[in-house]
């Protein structure tokens, strides 16, 4: 998907925890990965975020997680979370997406495809 202006971003379940928000509602661990655009995607970046569990059903071992909110992870909290064996260490590897990949692809392709024109009719 071609964007013109921002950020397209995708969450990714990446595992459950036993750690809730300051409000007691129940969180996972989730990747957010991030295509940044400006006239065609140019960029791609990623970080852990905690997801918000929906629902939980221990008997067949599924989670229910909302793909449409995150909350972001604050300074420090990954290696706290870690050395108490509440997280994983080390973490889950994010992974982009193909179709994330080939979208920048695509994107710098038309940028020096335009810089070749420009500069074949310029001279």
């Amino acid at each position: 998907m071609i964007m013109l202006f921002g950020n397209q971003d995708t969450l990714s379940f990446l595992g459950d925890t036993a750690i809730n928000d300051h409000s007691g509602r129940p969180l996972c661990l989730m990747a957010k990965t991030t295509v940044h655009s400006l006239f065609v995607p140019l960029a791609l970046s990623r970080e852990y975020v905690w997801g918000l569990v929906a629902g939980r059903n221990p008997e067949k071992n599924v989670i229910q997680y909302r793909t449409s909110a995150y909350l972001p992870i604050a300074k420090g909290d990954i290696a706290k979370f870690q050395a108490s064996g509440r997280l994983p260490n080390p973490l889950p590897p994010i992974s982009y997406k193909v179709w994330q990949i080939v979208a920048v692809c695509f994107g710098w392709f038309i940028i020096f495809a335009g810089l070749a024109s420009i500069l074949k009719h310029g001279a």
